[in-house]
């Protein structure tokens, strides 16, 4: 009987050690300032918007309740922060959606993130200045069927 308890209590922390995922994280976007998109086609952070001289800005207009998506990664941290629409006479240093699937080796038409949300217009660029961190998320199968990027500006 001692043998067989003792079987039955290797049996179950074995199982409960097993069943502990390492990776489990609680993700949050990390930006509170609203995200800038420079000539309807770079998307940008807000310190970006104050490193350039006001005389290269010729429009701008401010959509204070708005995101980039309604699709959002991590539904914890569903909060609008805004989007900032400016024209520009100016060149900036990007990187296209494919170019960055290409680089980490994903399937160049794979969704990519920014600060939690989808970019759905894949013509849309990433000011490369404006990138933090990047983070390869894998697919769950759940909220995402193919592995995508996630990109903190």
């Amino acid at each position: 009987m001692k043998s067989l308890s003792i079987f039955f209590l290797l049996i179950t922390i074995g199982i409960n050690v097993s069943a502990q995922n390492l990776d489990a994280k609680i993700y949050k976007a990390n930006s509170d300032n609203p995200i800038v998109i420079i000539n309807g086609e770079i998307m940008a952070s807000f310190d970006m918007l104050k490193k350039l001289p006001t005389d290269h800005i010729s429009e701008m207009n401010i959509l204070k309740n708005q995101e980039i998506s309604a699709t959002n990664l991590f539904p914890i941290d569903k909060q609008a922060n805004g989007i900032i629409e400016v024209k520009i006479d100016s060149q900036f240093d990007i990187k296209t959606q494919n170019e960055l699937n290409i680089f980490f080796g994903l399937n160049p038409s794979n969704n990519i993130y920014l600060n939690g949300y989808l970019i759905e217009d894949k013509d849309r660029s990433i000011s490369r200045e404006s990138i933090k961190k990047i983070e390869l998320m894998q697919a769950d199968h759940i909220s995402l069927k193919a592995p995508a990027l996630n990109i903190t500006i």
